[in-house]
């Protein structure tokens, strides 16, 4: 057991931890003032679909008719489709109210 006058060593341990707080909390002193000064506000959707348009990779569309797999000319999907419906109870009791 160390005397009084003997250096006490500290564990790598516990200077590791030590120093990872003392970092940790540098990182936390920040006003107020200036954490609302480093917010970034939310982005205009107009500006965004703007923006999107003037560029060549995207085009404005109508929005798809009630019918769109059938564009795809597949008897198969066709068939699939009529199928889903004419099985879907949720999808036949919406028609009946209608």
């Amino acid at each position: 057991m160390p005397y009084l006058g003997e250096k006490m060593r500290i564990p790598r341990f516990v200077k590791s931890v030590w120093i990872y707080f003392a970092f940790l909390s540098s990182c936390l002193r920040i006003s107020e003032e200036e954490r609302k000064e480093n917010l970034i506000g939310e982005p205009c959707l107009e500006k965004s679909v703007d923006e999107s348009l003037e560029s060549t990779f995207f085009a404005k569309g109508e929005w798809p008719k009630n019918a769109w797999w059938e564009d795809f000319g597949s008897e198969e999907l066709n068939g699939y489709i009529q199928e889903a419906i004419s099985g879907n109870p949720s999808i036949q009791a919406v028609r009946q109210k209608i």
